[in-house]
C-alpha cells in the first residue's frame, strides 16, 4: 500500500481530504510515512449537529498533534440543497470539491487526494448502472483524473481497516453511513452483501469490470476523436450512419461536447442520430442549441438571444437564457461553486443586475488585473461561434460581472472587506 501511494504521488505536494474516518486517516498516515508535502482539508457539512462538530474537533486535534496544516470549511448543506433544488448528497459533494479545489489553488499545491477505495468503486459502478449509464459510466472512478488522485482505489475497505488496526490509528465513525435512506448506503449495506452471497468476491469482480470498461472506453474515445477529425468541418458534422453503433454513439456524444453541450445525455445523442435520417432543413433542439440537417450533414443554427437587458431580482428569475436564482447571505468559505454558480459582493452589486446576450466590443475585467475582449474569452474557452449568442452575460450597470458558465469577472467580486455575498445559481433552459 505504501509503495503504491508513493508511485501515485510521485513527489507532488498534496491537499488531502480528511474526514476523520478510517480511510482518510490511513491515507494521511501513509503520506506522513512517505514524508510527503501535505496539507489536510476538512468540510463540516452542517448535517449531523453535534456529531459533525465532534468529527471536526477530532480532525483539528489530530492535525495539531501530527503537525499537519489544516484548512476547515463550515457549510450548510441542507440550506444550499433547498436553495438549489438538488439532493443532499449531490450538494455536499459539489461544495466539498469546490472547497478542495479552492484551497489547492490558494496554497499552490500540485494535487488533491481522496481516500476512495475498491468498495467505493463497486458502489459507484452499481449506482451508475441502475441510474442508466453508458459504458464510460461503468468505468467508475479513475485513480487519477486531472489534479485529483485516489491512491487507495485498488485496496479494499478490509485492507485499509487492517492497516489502521496494525498501526493503532484513531478515527471516528460517521453514523450516517448506516442510514440506508441514502442511495450509496443502501447499495453498501443491502445490495452488495446480497451479491456477495452469490460471489464472495463480488466487489473485486465489479472493480475488474470498471477497469475493463475504462480501457475500452478510452480506446473508443480515441477512435471517436479520429472520426471527428475526418468528418467535422468547422462546427458541421458529416453523416455518421455508416459507423458501427458502438462507435457512432461515442462520436455523436463527443460532437455535442465539442459544441459546448457538456450536459448532453443519451436522449440528446438519440435525437441527434435521428436528425441524420431526416430531410434537409429539419431541425432539433438539444441542450439549448438548435441543430439543422443539410445536404452535407448536421450543423448548429446560428442564433442570438434577445439583445435587450433583462433585469434580475432576488429569488427565481426565468429568462430566455434559463433560470437565475439570486440569494443574499454571509460570505461563504469557498467561492468556487462550479461553472453554473457565481458569488458577488452584494453591496457592490446593489445597483442592480441584468442579463443579456453578448454585444460587439464587450470586455471583461480580469481577476488578475486588466481586461479582455469577450470574443477572445469565447475563443480561449472553445465556445462555438454558433452558440455564443445564447451565452448569458450578467451585468451591473455597464460592467460585465459574470459570463455564465464561461468566465468570472473582477467587477463586483468578493474582496477582503466584503460583508455580504450575492450567490447566483444558473440553470439552462429546459427543452
Amino acid at each position: 500500500m505504501r509503495e503504491h501511494v508513493a508511485e501515485c504521488l510521485k513527489g507532488r505536494s498534496a491537499l488531502v481530504a480528511l474526514s476523520g474516518g478510517v480511510d482518510s486517516v490511513v491515507l494521511l498516515h501513509l503520506l506522513l510515512v512517505l514524508r510527503a508535502q501535505v496539507v489536510a482539508a476538512h468540510v463540516e457539512h452542517g448535517m449531523r449537529g453535534e456529531n459533525s462538530r465532534r468529527d471536526c474537533a477530532f480532525v483539528e486535534a489530530l492535525c495539531a498533534r501530527l503537525g499537519v496544516p489544516l484548512a476547515v470549511a463550515h457549510v450548510d448543506v441542507p440550506a444550499r440543497a433547498r436553495a438549489s433544488g438538488r439532493g443532499l448528497e449531490e450538494t455536499a459533494r459539489d461544495l466539498r470539491y469546490a472547497f478542495l479545489r479552492e484551497e489547492k489553488r490558494r496554497r499552490g499545491l500540485d494535487c488533491i487526494l481522496t481516500a476512495h477505495h475498491r468498495n467505493d468503486q463497486a458502489e459507484t459502478v452499481l449506482l451508475h448502472l441502475v441510474r442508466g449509464s453508458s459504458p464510460r459510466g461503468l468505468s467508475g472512478m479513475r485513480e487519477e483524473e486531472g489534479d485529483l488522485l485516489r491512491p487507495l482505489l485498488p485496496f479494499s475497505r478490509a485492507e485499509i481497516l487492517r492497516y489502521a488496526q496494525a498501526e493503532g490509528l484513531p478515527f471516528v465513525q460517521d453514523e450516517t453511513n448506516a442510514d440506508t435512506a441514502f442511495a450509496r448506503n443502501y447499495v453498501r449495506h443491502e445490495v452488495i452483501p446480497r451479491l456477495e452471497t452469490l460471489n464472495p468476491r463480488a466487489v473485486e469482480a465489479i472493480a475488474r469490470l470498471a477497469a475493463l470498461s475504462r480501457d475500452q472506453s478510452d480506446y473508443i474515445a480515441q477512435q471517436a476523436d479520429s472520426v471527428l477529425r475526418e468528418r467535422m468541418r468547422g462546427d458541421a458534422l458529416s453523416d455518421v450512419r455508416d459507423l458501427h453503433p458502438g462507435l457512432r454513439g461515442a462520436v455523436l456524444h463527443e460532437y455535442l461536447v465539442r459544441l459546448g453541450l457538456r450536459e448532453a445525455g443519451q436522449a440528446d445523442v438519440d435525437r441527434l442520430e435521428g436528425l441524420f435520417s431526416l430531410g434537409a432543413g429539419k431541425r432539433a433542439s438539444l441542450c439549448g442549441a438548435l441543430l439543422e440537417r443539410d445536404a452535407q450533414g448536421v450543423r448548429p443554427v446560428p442564433g442570438e438571444a434577445p439583445m435587450e437587458s433583462i433585469p434580475l431580482h432576488l429569488g427565481e428569475n426565468e429568462t430566455p437564457f434559463g433560470c437565475f436564482s439570486l440569494r443574499v447571505g454571509a460570505v461563504p468559505p469557498c467561492l468556487d461553486l462550479g461553472r453554473d454558480a457565481q458569488v458577488l459582493d452584494a453591496d457592490a452589486a446593489s445597483a442592480g443586475l441584468a442579463v443579456r446576450a453578448r454585444r460587439a466590443g464587450d470586455r471583461v475585467r480580469l481577476l488578475g488585473g486588466g481586461t479582455k475582449k469577450l470574443s477572445d474569452i469565447f475563443t480561449d474557452q472553445k465556445v462555438p461561434r454558433a452558440l455564443r449568442g445564447r451565452v448569458p452575460v450578467l451585468t451591473c450597470g455597464e460592467e460585465i460581472v459574470w459570463v455564465a458558465g464561461v468566465a468570472p469577472s473582477a467587477a463586483c467580486a468578493i474582496g477582503p472587506n466584503s460583508a455580504r455575498a450575492l450567490t447566483i445559481q444558473y440553470r439552462k433552459p429546459k427543452e
